[in-house]
């Protein structure tokens, strides 16, 4: 007689056997840019707690460093600038060379600018916003992409934002990256399509990180800083974005995933 726990995991095992033929990916490398607070951070932690190597790449290295040291021996940090591609194409090259190929890359990168209109900026701001946001993860995921298409598997994930939908007042610069990333990834997406490699999108509204550090749009005075963000996008829900799709067979594809809190209409 077969007990409930034997047909469980009889039913587990077929499900991880249909998973595998399908193309999803329960595991392995994963390379995850930005990875030294906020999204990046909840990223690498929770899939090196689920047993993935993570390459955790990020500019702030002693950040970084205490990010890898709370995920545990499965994290590993790589010091790196996005936006100096020698940096990015040697930062690469190293992880592979630990870690092995990298089956999933998540661009997350980002920096932003205050909030003022275009004319009001320095023109420095239009190169250091779409150095990193833009050019950053083109650069990283030149250096990634060669590989997946010769494996012929591998998921890639853009952290993008609504600011990439539409063009959102006095953020010029950061929608302009934004913008380009999403047209950038919908193109590798289309490039992608006779291969096993996925490439999703993900355009977020405001998220409950250190980014959000005084006013929002649920006005009064909910400010980070008063603990008072309980509306905004937790990162837990774009970690959940990404177990959903990586469980996905190699031939489904969320090409642009766009939501946000209500309370901000797009």
């Amino acid at each position: 007689m077969t007990s409930k726990s034997d047909s469980a995991d009889d039913n587990g095992a077929r499900k991880k056997q249909r998973l595998d033929e399908s193309g999803g990916i329960s595991g392995g490398v994963m390379l995850v840019t930005g990875a030294s607070s906020g999204v990046g951070a909840a990223i690498v932690k929770h899939y090196a707690s689920l047993g993935w190597k993570v390459a955790a790449i990020a500019r702030r290295k002693e950040l970084l460093l205490q990010v890898c040291q709370t995920a545990g021996s499965n994290a590993t940090a790589f010091e790196c600038d996005v936006a100096d591609r020698s940096q990015v194409a040697a930062c690469v090259r190293d992880a592979v060379e630990k870690l092995g190929p990298i089956d999933v890359l998540v661009n997350n990168a980002a920096v932003g600018h205050d909030g003022r209109p275009f004319w009001e900026l320095e023109v420095d701001d239009i190169d250091r916003v779409l150095d990193v946001n833009l050019k950053g993860s083109m650069y990283v995921t030149h250096a990634v992409l060669k590989g997946m298409v010769s494996a012929n598997r591998g998921r890639i994930f853009a952290i993008a934002s609504v600011a990439g939908t539409w063009g959102i007042p006095n953020e010029s610069c950061y929608v302009a990256s934004k913008h380009g990333m999403v047209g950038f990834m919908d193109t590798l997406a289309n490039e992608t399509r006779s291969t096993g490699v996925v490439v999703s999108t993900i355009c977020p509204g405001g998220i409950d990180t250190p980014w959000w550090t005084k006013e929002h749009p649920y006005g009064g005075d909910k400010s980070h800083s008063a603990g008072e963000t309980g509306m905004l996008i937790q990162p837990e829900e774009i970690i959940d974005l990404m177990d959903y799709q990586l469980k996905l067979p190699a031939n489904r594809v969320l090409k642009r995933v766009v939501f946000f809190p209500k309370g901000e209409w797009h």
